[in-house]
């Protein structure tokens, strides 16, 4: 992609109303860990504790296997995975949110919730998905909770399909934490054939709001797949530091002695490898930094190169957008071999610093640029 191309794309963020939280729900369709076939659970879910056998299998991948396809009822931004539940007979996925940032806003009353999952399962048999949402106070007593799916295999007129399930209600006052949770449950047959993809929690009005940081609000999830809504969910994560996203906040916080893993998955489901550049920024960049992307959304951090920020830099690039720091190939398409992404391994500098990255995608085949979610690194 020429140079001038992309600097033509960047734009100053018009004034922005926080009506909706970003998706809470950070991973909600497996992208962070893409390129399974989904015969074998990752030894990491980025951002969920699972138990049993959840994996997040590759659409194309998976097919080969028998799970779902990329052609198989379902989102329209399903993105490269869903999850299933493996091989036994109950999976499980859950997912901690810390909300008390929020907390003077959800104790003012008047915070709804909208809670959204695309479940299903195979053919004719009834094994199945659901998810549910728990609410608890500071010390983790149960204020209220809610659930949706499953849906059988009569909900989904009896072929492998995902069928749109979500609930709404109010945030309970008091809440300070927030449990989402993922079954899987097999009823015949040898493989758990419960699936679930791009699972959503949105408060509405935006109890976090307004943001110091543009990475901390929805600008920081990117726009791989289409805009977060409660329909599609999305964007995806794909671009992962030490197996997390971050969490609310997308911050990973790292010990001095630690190495840092950056690794970024396939967003397309083409068979071409994709072509990127990361973009660093030394500490965390404000909102006011923050650039719109015309057509793309809004990117977190002024990008180097294209601006004269001192603190932007270009982390690696094989765009041919400029000298990158460090050294990377396009992020190769999933294979049984290859697990669908490119990855690097800084070794522990022992120093305490913060560095923001974002990823830019750039699919040849349909000329589709994206970006990926963005990362603050912690290290101290």
């Amino acid at each position: 992609m020429p140079r001038s191309n992309f600097a033509a794309l960047l734009l100053v963020l018009p004034s922005m109303l926080w009506a909706q939280s970003p998706n809470l729900v950070r991973n909600g369709g497996g992208e962070a860990r893409g390129g399974l076939d989904g015969n074998i659970a990752p030894l990491v879910l980025p951002e969920w504790i699972a138990s049993g056998d959840i994996i997040p299998a590759d659409y194309v991948l998976g097919a080969i296997s028998g799970w779902m396809s990329p052609t198989d009822p379902g989102p329209a931004n399903r993105g490269r995975t869903n999850f299933t539940g493996g091989f036994v007979a109950v999976s499980t996925a859950a997912q901690t949110i810390d909300v008390s940032s929020g907390a003077a806003a959800i104790d003012a009353g008047g915070v709804a919730y909208d809670l959204g999952a695309w479940l299903g399962g195979y053919l004719n048999q009834d094994d199945n998905a659901r998810v549910s949402v728990e609410f608890q106070n500071g010390l983790g007593a149960l204020l209220a909770s809610a659930t949706i799916g499953p849906v059988l295999a009569a909900g989904r007129g009896f072929v492998t399909a995902l069928v749109h399930q979500a609930t709404t209600g109010a945030v309970p006052v008091g809440t300070r934490t927030v449990i989402v949770t993922l079954v899987c449950t097999r009823i015949a047959g040898s493989a758990n054939d419960g699936y679930a993809d791009n699972l959503t929690l949105f408060l509405t009005p935006d109890p976090f709001a307004p943001y110091a940081t543009s990475i901390a609000s929805g600008i920081g999830a990117g726009s791989t797949g289409l805009a977060a809504n409660m329909i599609e969910g999305g964007p995806h994560d794909n671009l992962t530091v030490n197996d997390q996203v971050g969490g609310l906040d997308r911050m990973v916080e790292l010990a001095l002695i630690d190495d840092v893993k950056v690794r970024l998955t396939n967003p397309s489901l083409v068979t071409d490898p994709i072509p990127f550049a990361v973009f660093g920024y030394l500490g965390i960049p404000s909102s006011a930094q923050a650039f719109n992307f015309p057509g793309l959304g809004v990117f977190s951090m002024p990008p180097a190169g294209f601006v004269g920020d001192p603190l932007a830099f270009l982390f690696a690039d094989n765009l041919g957008l400029g000298p990158g720091l460090l050294p990377s190939t396009p992020a190769p398409a999933p294979t049984p071999i290859v697990t669908g992404g490119w990855s690097l391994t800084i070794p522990a500098l022992n120093v305490p610093f913060s560095v923001s990255l974002q990823a830019v995608f750039y699919e040849f085949t349909t000329g589709t640029i994206s970006y990926s979610n963005a990362v603050v690194i912690e290290v101290s």
